[in-house]
């Protein structure tokens, strides 16, 4: 068998693509991560090669390490450090075991490892979730009321997946109104409450603001609202407030109003925001009634604790045409359903549900008097038809 020296190389470029693609591909970062390099030779012109043996060390021409090949012209070596040089030579080989001298002597320079490269598969952003709380029912309490506690509940992170810890804070619109306003919650319970106080001798309303906050970057605020409304219980209570009615001139019609206190009550009539002389009953008859008599009415209820007001609009027509035309067609009340009974008198007034109807009543078709102001449908009822040797009635509709 003859020897010949072959000769040896690397193939730099695609050396160093092919290690750092062993590198990502085995997911290591460490220096102890295992590199490889692509050996390319000549192949032997003797007749009886077989194959090959590669030498390899990290130092010239010491070699620790070798590893045999068949009759190929390339390899990978593997297991190479980074950070490290490493030198190669190769003999032939014959089919009885005999080598070649070793080649020429190539060297590969193994790239060092960064530490500091980001992951290749870095986890999914998470986006943070609003925390969570339910809506938290308005509330009416009496002037000079104790301490006042409301429920919190459904106070969540917002996710089963975050469990940051929550911050509640609570404010108010009318600190003149509402005092000692203060949220009693532990993270991460559910429940919590917000107590407050209402200002001495204070009336009024107050919207109270409850903040969840639960430390994130974005998303991290959910706010409810609530109304808490002070009232002073000796004030006059509306129990039938007025409502707006429609007459005809020449007409004679009566507002009244029906409400209750625990002290004396007192009544002042309006006219377009000014005091009426003598009007000062829980009714107001018009009689004889002009076009220049429509316009707002309104009365203001009082006691020595305070007042309250109702107030309705009246508005006049020359004739019973012009104030039914001035009324919508598809709110024309029906009066059915006409019953008589042991001296009393009846009928159903239907239209529009839930549009309101005045029923007035007359004895000669010329002068009218509202007798009822209702929601429809509803029934009159005449509850003495013997004090009337005779009466017409007639409905429109407020709207």
């Amino acid at each position: 068998m003859s020897r010949r020296t072959n000769n040896l190389w690397s193939k730099q470029a695609a050396l160093n693509y092919i290690c750092w693609a062993a590198l990502l591909l085995t997911g290591s970062l460490t220096a102890l991560a295992d590199q490889s390099v692509t050996l390319t030779w000549n192949p032997s012109t003797d007749t009886n090669a077989v194959g090959y043996r590669i030498y390899y060390g990290g130092a010239s021409h010491v070699y620790t390490n070798s590893i045999m090949v068949g009759n190929v012209t390339n390899t990978i070596v593997t297991g190479l450090n980074a950070g490290t040089t490493y030198y190669f030579g190769a003999t032939t080989l014959d089919l009885s075991g005999n080598e070649s001298d070793l080649s020429n002597e190539t060297s590969y320079d193994v790239a060092a490892l960064a530490t500091n490269l980001p992951p290749t598969n870095p986890p999914p952003s998470v986006v943070n979730q609003p925390p969570t709380l339910n809506p938290i029912a308005s509330v009416t309490v009496n002037q000079n009321a104790g301490q006042q506690t409301i429920g919190l509940s459904g106070i969540t992170s917002g996710s089963t997946n975050e469990s940051q810890r929550l911050k509640i804070t609570s404010s108010t619109s009318n600190s003149a109104l509402i005092s000692r306003l203060a949220v009693s919650y532990i993270s991460p319970k559910t429940t919590g409450t917000i107590t407050f106080r209402p200002v001495a001798n204070a009336s009024g309303t107050a919207t109270i603001t409850v903040t969840v906050n639960d430390g994130g970057a974005s998303n991290n605020i959910t706010t409810q609202n609530f109304t808490v409304t002070v009232i002073n219980p000796n004030l006059p209570k509306i129990t039938q407030p007025l409502t707006n009615m429609v007459v005809t001139a020449g007409q004679s019609t009566t507002l009244r109003v029906t409400a209750t206190s625990k002290a004396p009550l007192k009544y002042q009539w309006r006219f377009n925001g000014t005091n009426l002389p003598s009007a000062t009953g829980a009714s107001l008859t018009l009689k004889n009634v002009s076009a220049s008599r429509a316009g707002s009415y309104s009365v203001a209820v009082y006691n020595s604790y305070g007042s309250t007001n109702s107030a309705a609009k009246l508005s006049v027509y020359p004739t019973l045409a012009a104030a039914l035309a001035a009324t919508k067609p598809a709110l024309a009340p029906a009066q059915t359903s006409v019953t008589q009974a042991k001296g009393s008198f009846s009928f159903v007034v239907s239209g529009t549900t839930g549009a309101q109807y005045v029923v007035q009543a007359s004895s000669d078709l010329v002068h009218w008097t509202a007798v009822q102001t209702n929601t429809a449908p509803f029934t009159y009822v005449e509850a003495n038809t013997a004090s009337f040797p005779k009466r017409f009635y007639r409905s429109y509709s407020l709207q």
